[in-house]
């Protein structure tokens, strides 16, 4: 990553290097540039590649800890002093680039005291409702080599509300800034007036069924944050619950693939010997969530697409195009895909952007019916996959891939200068492949193409784990570059993981406030604190890049004072975005820098240059795949790293129900997480 070296000349460079920003000084224009004409730039710098480093607090909370009970330089000797994010899927394929961020990262400890604590505890037994035991915690009781017993009765206790209040007393108490990024690390348990617990979050309802997922005993987590704030709170004297495997204490190996899948038990099995490992490092466990959770997953994640994938040129818009397929007749998939809901949150997530969304309906038939016959293996034809574009690891829906690539125009028309996400969704009865929805890369670029989808609806009177319109939202968060918040990139050891194996545990994290969650329903239909934050920044630092590359172009040629003025508009937006990035106005510093772009784009077109976003999506159809490539998808399945519940229950359920009914799920979607 090339670092920004040197001085500057101007008042307002010199405050944007108070504020942490380290930049070389203004290059002349490149050869060839019109006679006479020099582009000072403050922010730009043609050819080069941002790293803006940002000063990033990182508060580490301990509530109902005392400071004996854990080793704070064990934990501090673990956390990374920096983060560098990079665009993860083009690693996968040899290809390394870089977001143009560098997080240095501050940590303040504290431990809140006994009022803070007496407060808190009481807090939560004042909003709780008191019930039986849910079925997680019962199968957690029925381990063999559990501690303790849970029950008989548990508190279920509202994850928002209990966020909400850590935010504001923390605030107020503790004088920790709202706009902060804070890890509350919980522990009831050994306080006279502990209960049992859990979090429920209400209101995740399935707008084509009504049904509340915050019902479900699979909705319940012990962490929770990114609904109000900048917050994580991760409580593990909760549950034990599903979603991160804590309620099994007694299998090592989850998924049965030979290598034991590392999980972070309740608070009270420390000490505990003969689990299926020996729970004896509650620091070293800590610091495994401080760092892979709460840092690299939610505070300051890498995209795994490029979110300067889908820059519209000035005037256009992001534009969504969902195409219904019929192919199951007495499923009508219209009624379960809805384009006000999927345009209402792209747009909360990209307010910068114009973004519109469409939903088309169309019986499965002719080409794309020849097309998904032979791409599900039940047609022989050969079809227009050559395996090289979209199929060189040999994924056999690449036949999806490459007829949508042919007939780009036919489904997924669009304006000049709009960016388009393709949305191919399938009403079929029965499953054709080991995942929901698949977000797929052209595997010579890493760079998102198409989005497929398969709506197979349940019996009458069942509900789906993953509602269509979540899994639509899930799959567009995609392609504009989120990750799940349960997989991520470590910088520091150069880590790209998922939640199996030693890094099981980050099924922590996916019990956040937003759809990209694994969560039934996801964690929310909404877009959380994280995810907009996170896209907001990395605005700033891809288009800058772009900015740097094309200014480049621009310079090497002919370039009239009409240009030189579109460029020094463009420089002044990006000097706006850093000065906004370095005060953590994420909103308005990504506001400016597509402004700066959009100016640039402008430039381009009066120069003749093709912009840089234009060429990111672009390879060969003819070429050959990387050798290096070695990912898959970004898809949608039910991994077999974490058991999948053949019913979904009920907390506090109504009298003499305790179960809601469920499909029984495809047998191949206990495929591994990619």
């Amino acid at each position: 990553m090339l670092k920004r070296l040197g001085a500057w000349s101007s008042g307002a460079a010199a405050a944007a290097v108070l504020a942490g920003l380290i930049l070389p000084p203004a290059q002349p224009a490149a050869a060839g540039a019109r006679a006479g004409s020099v582009v000072h730039f403050a922010t730009i710098q043609p050819g080069q590649h941002p790293a803006l480093h940002l000063a990033t607090p990182v508060n580490l909370v301990f509530v109902g800890y005392q400071p004996s009970t854990v080793d704070l330089h064990r934990i501090l000797s673990q956390l990374p002093a920096h983060g560098d994010p990079l665009v993860r899927f083009p690693n996968f394929f040899g290809i390394t680039k870089d977001v143009g961020l560098r997080y240095d990262y501050h940590y303040s400890v504290r431990f809140t005291g006994k009022a803070f604590d007496d407060a808190f505890f009481g807090y939560l037994s004042s909003i709780a409702k008191v019930g039986p035991i849910d079925y997680y915690q019962k199968l957690y009781n029925e381990q063999q080599h559990n501690a303790l017993d849970v029950g008989p009765t548990t508190a279920y206790i509202d994850a928002n509300a209990t966020e909400a209040w850590l935010e504001n007393q923390s605030q107020a108490r503790l004088g920790i800034a709202a706009d902060q990024y804070t890890v509350f690390l919980v522990n009831w348990y050994g306080r006279a007036d502990f209960q049992f617990h859990d979090y429920y979050h209400l209101g995740n309802i399935d707008p084509a069924t009504g049904f509340d997922y915050g019902r479900l005993s699979e909705s319940l987590t012990r962490a929770w944050g990114g609904n109000s704030g900048p917050t994580w709170f991760y409580d593990l004297s909760a549950g034990p619950d599903w979603d991160d495997n804590s309620y099994n204490v007694d299998t090592a190996d989850l998924d049965r693939n030979g290598e034991p899948d590392y999980r972070i038990p309740p608070i009270w099995e420390y000490g505990n010997t003969s689990a299926y490992r020996p729970f004896t490092d509650l620091s070293g466990d800590l610091a495994k969530v401080i760092r892979y959770d709460a840092i690299d997953i939610l505070f300051t994640p890498s995209p795994i697409y490029d979110p300067a994938a889908t820059v519209p040129s000035p005037g256009s818009v992001k534009r969504i195009e969902a195409d219904v397929f019929e192919g199951d007749p007495p499923n009508n998939g219209l009624s379960h895909i809805f384009a006000g809901i999927i345009q209402n949150n792209a747009q909360a997530l990209e307010p910068y952007y114009g973004v519109t969304a469409s939903v088309t309906d169309q019986p499965l038939a002719d080409g794309v019916l020849d097309a998904y016959n032979i791409a599900a293996g039940i047609s022989n034809a050969p079809g227009c996959s050559d395996f090289t574009t979209f199929g060189p690891l040999g994924f056999p829906e690449a036949e999806l891939d490459c007829y949508f690539r042919d007939h780009r125009a036919q489904y997924f028309p669009a304006s000049p200068g709009d960016a388009v996400i393709p949305v191919a969704d399938f009403t079929v009865p029965q499953y054709p492949f080991p995942f929901i929805g698949s977000t797929d890369p052209d595997f010579q670029t890493g760079e998102p193409t198409f989005i497929t989808e398969f709506d197979v609806a349940p019996p009458p009177g069942y509900i789906t784990l993953y509602p269509m319109i979540e899994t639509t939202i899930h799959e567009t968060g995609h392609f504009v570059g989120l990750s799940h918040p349960h997989d991520g990139y470590d910088s520091t050891s150069g880590i790209d993981f998922n939640p199996e194996g030693a890094f099981n545990f980050s099924w922590d994290s996916d019990e956040s406030a937003t759809p990209m969650s694994y969560l039934p329903n996801g964690g929310s239909l909404t877009f959380d604190r994280f995810d907009r934050d996170n896209m907001s920044r990395w605005q700033v630092g891809r288009l800058l890049d772009l900015a740097d590359t094309d200014a480049a172009a621009i310079l090497s040629g002919n370039h009239s004072p009409q240009i030189d003025a579109q460029l020094a508009e463009a420089d002044a937006d990006f000097s706006r975005a850093v000065a906004a990035l370095h005060q953590s106005d994420w909103l308005a510093a990504a506001t400016a820098a597509v402004a700066g772009y959009a100016e640039i784009q402008r430039a381009d077109a009066a120069a003749g240059v093709t912009p840089a976003s234009q060429l990111l999506p672009k390879a060969d159809a003819a070429g050959k795949a990387s050798a290096a490539g070695k990912g898959g998808r970004h898809v949608r399945r039910t991994p077999e790293a974490r058991t999948t519940p053949k019913a979904l229950h009920l907390w506090l359920p109504p009298a003499g129900k305790s179960q809601a009914p469920v499909a029984p799920p495809h047998t191949m979607l206990t495929s591994p997480a990619t």
